[in-house]
């Protein structure tokens, strides 16, 4: 059997991580209305596409690949931003008063997980590590340029 080389790896590891939190996310019930499904089908997005970028050839897959990476990033940083919020809401509640480290600490630690997206963030990232300066995208960069500079006139 061939052996995977560093970057197959990574794009196996974005697999299985995306696999593992479609099931935890599916699990925990974080498909109750749109806003909490957004991720559910991105990762799943990004299962098939990584599926499809392990089996095929083309830079545009790739381009695909990266930019859905992205999203994952932007997704994650978003879900963050929103499980704080929502945590922060519920400590207001009973306390409209608390302010300051005591407040953050118990928004951080509330009933919502708040750094759980950082998985997504990371799968995200691993993505874009996936795709970075790939060969394939290299050679069509390199292809594309125009190596000598054209005369406006």
């Amino acid at each position: 059997m061939k052996e995977l080389g560093l970057r197959h790896r990574l794009l196996v590891l974005f697999a299985l991580g995306c696999t593992g939190l479609l099931a935890e996310l599916w699990l925990i019930g974080h498909h109750e209305d749109l806003i909490q499904r957004l991720p559910l089908f991105l990762l799943a997005l990004g299962l098939v596409s990584s599926l499809w970028a392990l089996a095929g050839r083309g830079s545009w897959r790739l381009r695909w690949f990266e930019l859905l990476s992205a999203g994952l990033v932007a997704l994650g940083a978003t879900g963050l931003w929103k499980h704080y919020q929502s945590n922060l809401a519920s400590a207001l509640e009973p306390a409209p008063d608390l302010t300051g480290t005591e407040l953050v600490r118990q928004a951080l630690a509330g009933e919502i997980p708040v750094l759980a997206p950082g998985a997504v963030i990371f799968l995200g990232l691993l993505g874009l590590l996936y795709g970075h300066r790939h060969p394939e995208i290299e050679a069509l960069t390199e292809a594309t340029s125009d190596p000598e500079p054209r005369d406006p006139s």
